[in-house]
């Protein structure tokens, strides 16, 4: 099968234009993917920062209870001393 220069011409032509869209095909396909991975990229930082402020909080939360508890038995042992000062002195 012989192929004719105006058939030779023509497909010359196509080629370029199937060339171009190719290459704008392959682009936008670049593109996308740049852009899922900036998306990953900051939900993975958004979780990264969420649970660094859940731990601090909890952190917090935990010293907080042990102070109270400490200060809950501090004054609950200074209640119990004082009881045990109130007796009566006898002076000889």
């Amino acid at each position: 099968m012989t192929i004719r220069s105006i058939d030779l011409q023509v497909l010359v032509q196509k080629t370029a234009e199937v060339s171009k869209i190719q290459q704008a095909m392959q682009s936008q396909a670049n593109s996308k993917q740049q852009e899922n991975l900036q998306q990953i990229t900051d939900f993975n930082k958004n979780v990264s920062q969420t649970v660094t402020k859940n731990r601090e909080t909890e952190h917090k939360r935990v010293r907080d209870e042990e102070e109270k508890e400490r200060k809950r038995k501090n004054k609950s042992e200074n209640k119990k001393d004082e009881d045990d000062n109130q007796g009566i002195d006898i002076i000889v």
